[in-house]
């Protein structure tokens, strides 16, 4: 398997731009992502780039122009995992890394994940609100849902702060099979892992704390699910969609009993935080 670099050159305000080109790329097939002052590269298996998705409209708006190349399969990983992946502070006593980064000092909560192209390594704002908000919460011996676990960040980092049990899904082949590494590393072997989408979701299991970081078509499709899920009193952390989408998430939330406690956005990303009181 061989990989495409593009390399895209980014209109002002360059920060909400990549953000924008991040969510569309990332729903299109791409896998890999690093911000730099004025560019986002960009990467693609070779055989799921469609160049005509590039010019779509509502896209094309947010580049000034691209350019492409080619990387051999052999040299990917290393390249990413040295040059790419930087560890990710969440707060002071929280960090995200991959075991070949060299920390300063030590951190109480210390996330080692596997990195690969990934949406899901904390870097995104979405990850990092929503990671933020765990720290906020007594989550001692709570049951945790983790929707669209991508790399399974959250689902490692509510095991850390207590939460028991968690099920973590993702309907990403690599991104469930990168959750179960990445647990391993981690020794948070009580996370149960699947396969899946929010089909898998039974009426009969109920859960205090439910995560669902994805995009807001996905997210508005499972929100009935989680409902249907959601133990008495339980809280809803939402994310993966922008500030200017809240109107619509929280008309279906209301409409379906719960109630919204908290708002907070970074770089347009919002995360909304709901209580269910049915």
């Amino acid at each position: 398997m061989n990989y495409i670099e593009i390399i895209f050159q980014l209109n002002k305000p360059r920060e909400l731009n990549a953000d924008l080109l991040i969510s569309y790329l990332s729903d299109i097939g791409f896998e890999g992502f690093e911000e730099r002052k004025k560019v986002l590269l960009a990467y693609i298996d070779e055989d799921k780039l469609n160049l005509e998705n590039l010019k779509q409209e509502h896209i094309s708006s947010t580049y000034s122009s691209y350019t492409q190349k080619k990387l051999e399969e052999q040299n990917w990983n290393k390249v990413w995992e040295e040059n790419y992946f930087q560890a990710i502070e969440i707060n002071a006593d929280c960090i995200i890394r991959a075991d070949f980064h060299q920390i300063k000092k030590s951190y109480k909560y210390d996330i080692l994940i596997h990195p690969q192209m990934s949406f899901g390594t904390g870097h995104h704002s979405t990850t990092l609100l929503i990671a933020q908000k765990l720290f906020e919460l007594d989550l001692k011996e709570m049951s945790v849902l983790d929707m669209g676990c991508g790399t399974g960040i959250l689902a490692i980092l509510a095991a850390k702060l207590g939460a028991n049990p968690i099920y973590a899904i993702d309907n990403d082949k690599w991104a469930y099979e990168n959750s179960l590494e990445n647990v391993k590393l981690n020794h948070t072997s009580d996370i149960k892992v699947a396969f899946g989408d929010a089909n898998l979701l039974d009426s009969k299991e109920k859960y205090q704390v439910i995560l669902s970081n994805i995009n807001l078509n996905i997210n508005l499709e499972n929100i009935p699910y989680y409902a249907m899920v959601a133990a008495k009193s339980s809280l809803l952390l939402l994310s993966g969609f922008y500030t200017e989408d809240i109107p619509e998430v929280e008309k279906l939330c209301k409409s379906l009993g719960y109630k919204l406690l908290e708002t907070k956005a970074h770089k347009n990303w919002a995360i909304l935080v709901y209580q269910y009181i049915n």
